[in-house]
């Protein structure tokens, strides 16, 4: 979960910041990591979060730095559960 306050950041600078973190094309898992728990995904809190989330994703399938479909989903945001210290 990413708590952010959009005086200091915009959603925008975050999805980039996203985009350029994970691997878009594995929708298993991240790197040496695989299983649900490790998929990436956006998960957004409203209409105008998707619509960023959606634009952010459809520019990056259309630059044509890769030849296979982005794999990371936009999905509604739901209850979040913080994990154990361990």
């Amino acid at each position: 979960r990413v708590v952010y306050d959009p005086r200091k950041v915009s959603y925008q600078k975050l999805l980039d910041a996203f985009w350029r973190n994970v691997d878009p094309l594995d929708g298993q898992g991240q790197f040496c990591d695989k299983g649900d728990m490790y998929r990436p995904a956006i998960f957004v809190h409203d209409e105008e979060q998707k619509r960023a989330a959606e634009t952010s994703k459809a520019i990056l399938a259309a630059s044509g730095r890769f030849d296979k479909p982005i794999a990371v989903m936009v999905e509604a945001a739901k209850a979040f559960y913080v994990a154990e210290d361990y």
